[in-house]
């Protein structure tokens, strides 16, 4: 609900997701260039090496690539795990307010409107 509102919970995790993103994609393009070069270093010390420097290079660079999506998923995962706890925590804090406030507060907060059981536990 919260990713819906212009500036929620959701969007800020949204956010810190996608700048994730950049750093790993940052990180293996390093990481792909690094193996490059120690492959064309040592391509260029043995007879013939040159011939198969490509195939090595391909190689690496799907383990790169591999790492990279299991470390973007990795953190997908825990991004969505602290926005779900974040969301339940809004969710607890709107549901003890009294009233139409809680309700206010938890559908800004992306936790829900549960803030009805504050204003009419006396009744």
């Amino acid at each position: 609900m919260a990713d819906q509102s212009g500036g929620g919970l959701g969007d800020m995790m949204n956010q810190a997701t996608q700048g994730g993103q950049g750093m790993t994609d940052n990180a293996k393009q390093q990481a792909e260039g690094q193996v490059d070069s120690a492959i064309d270093q040592f391509a260029s010390k043995i007879p013939g090496g040159d011939q198969f420097a490509q195939q090595a290079k391909d190689a690496a660079n799907n383990a790169v690539d591999n790492m990279a999506q299991q470390a973007q998923a990795q953190a997908g995962n825990m991004a969505g795990n602290l926005q779900q706890q974040a969301q339940d925590q809004a969710g607890n804090i709107a549901g003890n307010l009294p009233g139409g406030l809680g309700d206010s507060l938890g559908g800004m907060l992306g936790g829900g409107g549960s803030g009805d059981q504050g204003g009419s536990q006396g009744q």
